[in-house]
């Protein structure tokens, strides 16, 4: 009598095919071009560490990156950087908006970057935005899709947005700016919402929402943009 095993084997391997097929799906797909594409176009500053090849030689090398890495370096100190002694003669530092102290997620990144130097600090920053380049892509496709858009229509959105040359510039060259694209969507999806709720604690909770996320983006460390 044959084995049972032997004809149960296809019907496993049948599932396995399935169960992966179901991976492939096409938001994984576009996630993934996404991502290539992302650290494709950072490769350049990657690739060599230690040197200067830093987001051009923007405001981010002469203002920016210096902050950061100061604030690294008082954050793993255990120092809280009211004060830069090491820029024109001192001058306050948390109380700079533009310094990011009080963005949650820079200040995570602050923690998580060991030993801090310069180029690690870069990468930290890079990797910080592409946290926000999800945030984006996510906030995107769902304000698509609430305005009545179909999926493939809405990941046309996502990938528009994304690829767009306004987010990919400012992201290799001011990415304290392409922080802020991240939250737009966000913003513009909570308002939406707000409008069309039938109910006052709905709109009242959008609204709130939509607050919290504006209050993110002064904190990001270009509260100009949001005058702007």
């Amino acid at each position: 009598m044959a084995d049972s095993s032997i004809f149960s084997r296809p019907k496993k391997v049948s599932a396995r095919i399935r169960s992966l097929a179901s991976l492939t799906k096409p938001w994984l797909v576009i996630a993934f071009a996404i991502t290539l594409g992302y650290m494709a176009t950072f490769w350049y500053f990657l690739s060599q560490p230690g040197s200067i090849r830093i987001f051009l030689l923007s405001d981010a090398w002469n203002f920016n990156l210096p902050n950061q890495v100061f604030l690294d370096n008082c954050v793993h100190n255990g120092e809280f950087p009211m004060w830069d002694p090491l820029s024109l003669c001192g001058t306050p530092f948390a109380a700079d908006p533009q310094s990011g102290v009080f963005n949650p997620l820079n200040l995570l990144r602050s923690m998580l970057t060991f030993n801090p130097t310069p180029f690690k600090t870069q990468i930290g920053w890079i990797a910080l935005a592409f946290i926000h380049f999800q945030i984006a892509g996510l906030g995107m496709f769902l304000l698509a899709r609430h305005h009545g858009l179909s999926r493939p229509a809405a990941w046309v959105a996502l990938t528009g947005y994304l690829c767009s040359s306004s987010l990919v510039f400012t992201s290799i060259v001011w990415p304290y700016i392409a922080l802020n694209y991240a939250w737009f969507p966000w913003i513009g999806l909570l308002l939406a919402k707000a409008l069309a709720a039938d109910t006052a604690s709905s709109r009242f909770r959008a609204a709130v929402a939509a607050g919290l996320v504006y209050g993110v983006l002064l904190l990001n460390g270009n509260p100009a943009l949001m005058v702007y």
